[in-house]
């Protein structure tokens, strides 16, 4: 009967593309390039998605603290592409990849979140299924790293509760009280100056440069993203799926500032960038995109790697709201134990923090060499799992 389960699980998800299309159709289509102005678009709609079975011989929670990185070249003129694992402890991973120049980390939720209710419905169409072993439950994501590549980069989790988030934000609001600070911003630039300082020292105890050149060698772009949808900005549809969203980007900020300013002069020099929003301007660079004759002469003035801090606020799509694609026998909700973007380096560059819920989990991609100097700081310490 489990294996009848799982041939009904595949059976229904190979129709969620055939449901979601008319919600989505962009996904069903084809990257294209257009000749004339080399703008970015989707032609050939409905051309249809990619679903993958796998059948893994190893148990889900063997895998919960090993990385393991996508597989590279499949099929990358694909928009959508759907993979299904089932593990030997009965455990699923669903994969869902959907291409950028769609959509947003929003409009990517959404589509999920529409995914999984067709789904519920479909498999309640279907009637009743026998469900297979479950296995253990996996109550907490384990310590230790979670991704290596190449003996480089290392990622790992640190985690930020409550009282330890209200803490930084203390740290980071003005003692003046002349402003105030988000927790975004105030977690960000804890990490970001945190970061900088291991860098730091990491060149000098290598004997990298003089401490005079250090500033030149070392990159201190800060970038993230501001979402445009909501009402004070450009008051978009409640379900609008395509991308809306506008960079983030503290260029410059003084090596002296960085290494020995306090937290909330740090804080302070961020909040200015991201409240410096103006919708006008915003309407003026849409404008002055789309005049444009060739589309693929704009660029972003950042650089991404070389020491640069990329910040991904995954959390504020609530992850964990509304994906549950299965039930139990008392047709109650099985909610998923991780949701997570992909942690490998093709999918986050070397200075990528990726926060996530519930409490505040920061997943860091960091140059191995980093990670023995960051602990030594008691304060960040405390965070590590």
């Amino acid at each position: 009967m489990a294996e009848d389960h799982r041939r009904k699980d595949v059976r229904i998800i190979e129709r969620l593309p055939l449901y979601c299309a008319d919600r989505a159709s962009a996904a069903t289509g084809r990257l294209h390039f257009h000749p004339d102005c080399r703008a970015a678009g989707i032609s050939r709609l409905g051309t249809g998605a990619e679903l993958f079975v796998v059948d893994c011989a190893l148990r889900l929670d063997n895998l919960a603290t090993s990385g393991r990185g996508a597989r590279r070249g499949v099929c990358r003129d694909l928009i959508f592409v759907v993979q299904c694992t089932r593990f030997a402890c009965g455990g699923v991973a669903l994969g869902i990849r959907l291409h950028h120049i769609v959509c947003d980390a929003s409009g990517f939720f959404q589509l999920v979140r529409h995914l999984a209710e067709i789904y519920r419905k479909l498999a309640s169409a279907q009637g009743p299924a026998e469900p297979g072993d479950p296995g253990p439950k996996i109550e907490a994501f384990n310590a230790g790293p979670i991704s290596q590549v190449a003996g480089r980069v290392t990622g790992r989790v640190l985690r930020f509760t409550g009282p330890q988030l209200q803490q930084l934000k203390a740290l980071a609001t003005d003692p003046r009280g002349a402003s105030w600070v988000s927790t975004f911003e105030a977690l960000s630039v804890y990490l970001y100056q945190q970061v900088y300082r291991a860098r730091v020292q990491l060149l000098q105890s290598r004997g990298g440069a003089p401490v005079s050149e250090v500033p030149a060698c070392l990159s201190r772009g800060f970038w993230g993203s501001i979402d445009l949808p909501g009402p004070t900005r450009l008051t978009l549809p409640k379900h609008y799926f395509p991308n809306a969203v506008t960079p983030l980007i503290l260029s410059d900020p003084s090596h002296a500032l960085l290494v020995d300013g306090s937290l909330w002069q740090v804080a302070a020099a961020l909040h200015a960038v991201v409240r410096s929003f103006n919708l006008h301007q915003m309407e003026n660079e849409l404008k002055w995109i789309a005049m444009q004759p060739d589309k693929s002469r704009i660029k972003v003035r950042f650089r991404f790697g070389g020491g640069n801090f990329t910040v991904s606020l995954w959390s504020k799509h609530s992850m964990y709201c509304g994906i549950d694609f299965d039930a139990d026998e008392g047709n109650n909700a099985l909610s998923p134990v991780l949701v997570s973007p992909p942690l490998h380096r093709a999918a986050q560059p070397e200075g990528s923090p990726e926060l996530l819920p519930p409490s505040l989990d920061v997943n860091l991609i960091l140059m191995e060499h980093l990670w023995p100097i960051l602990p030594a700081d008691e304060q960040f310490r405390q965070y590590c799992c």
